[in-house]
């Protein structure tokens, strides 16, 4: 948990995507210009909160051949829900942290998240299934709103695969599905790629797109 919860998934500053939005998929300029090596995937996660992956190399490794190989950390897309938001009414609540936008989590952050767990006001481990729920009266009252999208992405990727769930009729029927005033509009033209990255965007969800979908679907 330690070592899986401290990847975060970040825009480099030096890299194409540096202007684009800081959710969604942060890598889709990149691989739209062409820049989808498997190697470049590596410097948009982070270990710590300014040190990329692709710093950790063994020591007689040169920082060129670190670029060079290929890691099987690139065939997968990733999707960093640290900041995860979804809607009730005009209001929105982190369902796994408290959705800080920070670069990275303190001690004090994980201490707090901790606590908030064992209180019920934020499920760190399954509020990717939340179900919507109130809780006690008043002040101490405890909203918390559908996981939508999570249960969504898990499901639909687990039974039609990352091709099938990406059809632009599968996405479409995802949009139809929320409430317009919970949606930015969006070009005509958008692909089912552009409309995905603008749901898990709203929700401040971050995607770094695998090469290797990239190319295999001709996304």
């Amino acid at each position: 948990g330690y070592r899986l919860g401290n990847v975060t998934v970040r825009i480099p500053e030096d890299s194409l995507d540096a202007q684009s939005h800081r959710y969604g998929i942060v890598n889709l300029m990149s691989l739209q210009k062409g820049d989808n090596s498997k190697a470049s995937f590596l410097r948009y996660l982070y270990i710590l909160a300014e040190k990329q992956l692709i710093e950790q190399k063994p020591d007689h490794e040169t920082a060129a051949e670190a670029m060079m190989r290929e890691p099987i950390a690139a065939s997968f897309t990733v999707f960093d829900c640290t900041d995860y938001r979804e809607f009730w009414d005009k209001d929105s609540f982190g369902l796994l942290t408290y959705a800080l936008r920070k670069r990275a989590l303190s001690f004090i952050d994980y201490v707090s998240l901790t606590r908030a767990y064992f209180k019920g006001r934020i499920d760190t481990h399954g509020g990717y299934f939340s179900a919507a729920k109130v809780d006690g009266v008043g002040s101490a009252q405890i909203r918390l709103p559908e996981a939508y999208l999570t249960k969504h992405l898990i499901y639909g990727l687990a039974c039609l695969g990352f091709e099938g769930f990406l059809a632009p009729q599968s996405v479409d029927n995802l949009l139809s599905s929320i409430p317009a005033d919970r949606l930015q509009p969006l070009p005509a033209d958008a692909t089912a790629l552009e409309k995905l990255s603008q749901l898990c965007r709203d929700r401040q969800i971050q995607v770094l797109l695998s090469p290797q979908h990239y190319r295999q679907f001709n996304l």
